[in-house]
């Protein structure tokens, strides 16, 4: 009985900590893209009607990008848990969609890109994509501030 009860505590603890890191997670995740919003549009200066058609835009590629990157994190996951047991033709197939799905997400970043330069023009577009690299090296730096 009083295992059954240690067991059922543990559950619901460890259970506890699971739904809070997903939760600060989910938190920590928006106030990233937050930061990152107001980054490239003070960087960018948009305009009140540039910023509502290019970040309705650029969260329609991110969201895409996302769907590609869970696709991808499955196949390295299904590699990596079972890469001894796997067959050269199924690692094969694994490697062949991991770069499918890198081209497609190029294809989309070309059909993205075509469509900031109509938004916001071919200077802003250009400067997008450094400024993008600008936040990533910020908050990286913040990152490794923080942890030591």
């Amino acid at each position: 009985m009083k295992t059954k009860y240690i067991i059922i505590m543990l559950m619901l603890f460890y259970s506890n900590i699971f739904s809070q890191e997903c939760k600060n997670y989910a938190q920590h995740k928006q106030k990233i893209e937050a930061e990152k919003v107001a980054y490239i549009t003070e960087k960018l200066n948009f305009s009140v009607e540039e910023a509502q058609k290019f970040w309705t835009v650029y969260n329609q590629l991110e969201d895409k990008k996302e769907q590609f990157h869970k696709q991808k994190r499955a196949l390295q996951l299904q590699y990596s848990q079972k890469s001894k047991e796997l067959s050269d033709a199924e690692i094969e197939k694994i490697i062949d969609n991991l770069m499918q799905i890198n081209l497609k997400i190029e294809e989309l970043k070309i059909e993205y890109h075509n469509q900031f330069k109509k938004i916001i023009g071919v200077k802003k577009a250009a400067q997008l994509y450094n400024f993008e690299i600008e936040f990533r090296k910020t908050l990286l730096r913040n990152l490794n501030h923080k942890t030591k």
